[in-house]
């Protein structure tokens, strides 16, 4: 469960001396037994207090975006999402937490602001990291409010969103309260497997059209994208190459899919024998899955040549091929293309 009661709870109690076996959201492990508490009613995130970041030492609040380092703070805005992707958590606490409240919810706009004051006088803060799993779904009256009031502050802030929350008058209104960066969420460049595997019903045309707004502005985007489904073939990862270099962004990010407790396509690696059930999640660098489709040495080449299928020539793909590969060759190869994009200015 959630820890910030959780947590003010137990200090209370152990400093009063008092027992605190049975605090909700907490597991204890007592003279040999666990008692494994159920979960509390979760928060009003308004009412939680704003962070304490002084118990950091100075150092650890600057972060490095885009080459350059800033006094950064995180500026919480929500909990949870409104979308159900087969692969992410967020669907699967709103199911875990059903029971006890309702996982989505966003912050009061004069609490958020509150935050902001308090980052620009007490830490001088130089950029915010808004941390919201979509930011752009909030209700446009809400976002009309936030940008009105934020053109006061323009510090520069980044934000996760997705392509259908993306039109002109949007991004014009980020522009005027000083946005420097989003990340746009693609995923996967194939309509149908999108739709049907992961629950994502937007169109390529309008991610084609979304990342193109975005690009002719003076916002930064990057678009994160995932390779390694279940059921994924090279053919589908190419779909999602071909997909991003339909526009240019400032970054193209690729991760390889993980399957994640609690979530449907979890279940389904499970039910397929791709993983057996006490696999745990590593990092977002390896396959995990064992699938007829496509082998794991060809994901990790994928994921390798990923930005070299994107960003060199079309006609350079045979020869791309050979990087994918864990060779002399292969790696001679990869260092050839790396090298010639990093001589062109290019963020890799």
């Amino acid at each position: 469960g959630e820890g910030e009661l959780a947590i003010a709870e137990l200090c209370k109690r152990m400093a009063e001396g008092n027992g605190y076996l049975d605090i909700s959201n907490i597991w204890v492990k007592a003279s040999g037994r666990v008692y494994k508490n159920g979960y509390g009613e979760l928060e009003d995130i308004t009412k939680l207090p704003p962070p304490d970041f002084e118990v950091f030492d100075s150092k650890r609040v600057y972060r490095q975006m885009t080459g350059v380092f800033y006094k950064m703070l995180p500026l919480e805005f929500s909990r949870g999402c409104i979308y159900n992707c087969t692969y992410c958590s967020a669907p699967a606490f709103a199911t875990l937490f059903g029971g006890v409240g309702k996982w989505f919810r966003v912050k009061d706009l004069d609490q958020i602001f509150r935050e902001i004051d308090l980052g620009v006088e007490k830490y001088q803060v130089e950029y915010f990291y808004i941390v919201s799993e979509t930011f752009l779904a909030m209700p446009r009256t809400v976002f009309g409010e936030f940008v009105k009031r934020y053109q006061k502050i323009r510090i520069p802030f980044w934000f996760n969103t997705r392509p259908e929350t993306i039109n002109e008058e949007v991004v014009d209104k980020l522009e005027e309260a000083n946005c420097h960066r989003m990340s746009i969420g693609i995923e996967c460049g194939n309509e149908k497997f999108r739709r049907t595997m992961l629950k994502r019903n937007v169109s390529n045309e309008k991610i084609i059209a979304a990342c193109k707004i975005v690009g002719k502005s003076t916002i930064q985007f990057s678009v994160n994208n995932i390779i390694g489904f279940p059921d994924e073939t090279r053919e589908t990862i190419f779909d999602t190459i071909r997909l991003n270099r339909a526009f240019v962004a400032d970054t193209y990010t690729c991760s390889i899919f993980q399957p994640f407790g609690g979530t449907p396509l979890r279940q389904y690696c499970l039910e397929k024998k791709y993983i057996d059930k006490e696999f745990k999640v590593g990092n977002f660098y390896e396959p995990s899955l064992n699938m007829p489709s496509i082998l794991k040495e060809e994901i990790k080449g994928l994921f390798k040549t990923f930005q070299l299928y994107i960003r060199c020539d079309e006609k350079d793909f045979e020869d791309i091929r050979k990087a994918e590969r864990d060779t002399e060759e292969g790696n001679e190869t990869f260092k050839y293309y790396s090298t010639k994009l990093l001589a062109n200015n290019m963020d890799f």
